[in-house]
């Protein structure tokens, strides 16, 4: 008999966080490789009156991926503020996953990891970030119990985060590399830049670096700032959204650094995205090492995958997560915190065309690696 998995989610979905895609492609990669999986999240009091189905085909629709999952959604209390439904839901969901007979428990969430392990279920576990033998929080004591014979897997998205995970006591037998990725589906139908310039009124000869995810200052946007100020010649696009700010705080620092040659538009579906991104000369990740060394939020983002996917040059921190996908052969890759430099490699992308077509090219070429089927096949 199959095994069933729960995985367990403390994210409402659809969402338009990062994670939220995250966790609906992985499971709905799950299961396209035949595996039993259900996504157990928290049910939002809005969604009342809404039925199963509805919410279903909206969750498919946002994301993009085929049906094959199940969904459970758990309305407990309280039930208004995320940072609570961690914890209730991280308790909820693995007694509910018990009581339903589900195999294995697989979550991101560190309090559904200590339940399944007390319900005695098998876990698999992933995390994101870069753990510090230093600092003993609950998840890297939670590496430490991967001798237990019911943690199955402990997943990390990057080779740093692994090795961090390693030198805190983690069994390297249980510990693997497994990126994130991307969808496919998202990029069709596939525009040249003349098209989607048209498409989304961009004009035809504007030189645009664009940027696309979070605009906070712990995600690196201060220094697109900076490099806005040195390349007056070159338009600076930002796409997202701010969960420290109101969204479009970024034009009223711009306004205030007096920077014309920036803009920013609202977030829009993944469905959408694709569209802004083939439009763009050059796609940027902020080049500095704050968001992954300061704030410890930020390791391999998953816009890097979404960036080669659109098969556009690239600029990207030469740091030890996105040096992991990102090399000098699909990227332009430069020293973080370098603001000259970055400066010099920018200009050399719109002057040298040959090497800024060749290095799009392989960045397409180097994506196809990374579905999120791929690391679908790669978890079973």
């Amino acid at each position: 008999m199959q095994a069933r998995i729960a995985y367990v989610a403390d994210q409402r979905c659809p969402s338009r966080k990062a994670n939220a895609e995250q966790l609906v492609n992985t499971v709905a990669g799950l299961a396209s490789e035949g595996l039993s999986v259900d996504l157990i999240i928290p049910r939002s009091w809005r969604s009342l009156g809404k039925s199963k189905a509805h919410r279903y085909e909206t969750l498919l629709d946002f994301y993009r991926v085929p049906n094959g999952f199940g969904l459970t959604e758990l309305l407990h209390f309280p039930s208004w503020s995320l940072s609570v439904d961690r914890l209730t839901h991280g308790l909820l969901a693995p007694a509910y996953a018990a009581l339903s007979s589900y195999d294995i428990i697989y979550t991101r969430n560190w309090v559904a990891a200590y339940a399944a392990l007390a319900l005695r279920k098998q876990l698999l576990f992933e995390t994101y970030r870069v753990h510090s033998p230093s600092r003993m929080d609950p998840v890297t004591r939670l590496a430490r119990r991967t001798t237990s014979m019911n943690f199955v897997g402990l997943f990390a998205h990057s080779e740093p985060s692994r090795q961090s995970l390693l030198r805190v006591g983690a069994n390297a037998s249980k510990t693997a590399v497994i990126p994130n990725g991307y969808n496919p589906d998202v990029f069709e139908p596939r525009l040249t830049p003349a098209e989607a310039r048209q498409a989304v009124g961009w004009p035809a000869g504007e030189k645009i670096v664009c940027y696309a995810g979070r605009i906070d200052v712990e995600k690196g946007a201060n220094s697109l700032l900076d490099l806005a100020e040195a390349t007056p010649e070159l338009t600076y696009v930002f796409i997202g959204y701010s969960q420290d700010r109101r969204d479009d705080w970024i034009l009223e620092a711009s306004a205030q650094r007096r920077l014309p040659n920036v803009r920013w538009y609202p977030w829009v579906k993944l469905a959408d995205l694709s569209r802004y991104l083939y439009a763009a000369n050059a796609l940027v990740i902020p080049p500095t090492r704050q968001p992954l060394v300061k704030y410890g939020r930020t390791v391999l983002p998953l816009k890097t995958f979404l960036y080669m996917a659109a098969g556009r040059p690239i600029v990207a921190p030469r740091l030890p997560d996105i040096a992991s996908v990102l090399t000098d052969q699909n990227a332009a890759l430069v020293e973080p915190d370098d603001l000259e430099g970055t400066v010099r490699t920018l200009r050399r992308l719109f002057e040298s065309v040959s090497w800024s077509e060749s290095l799009a090219r392989q960045a397409e070429v180097d994506s196809r690696a990374y579905t999120w089927r791929n690391r679908a096949r790669a978890i079973v």
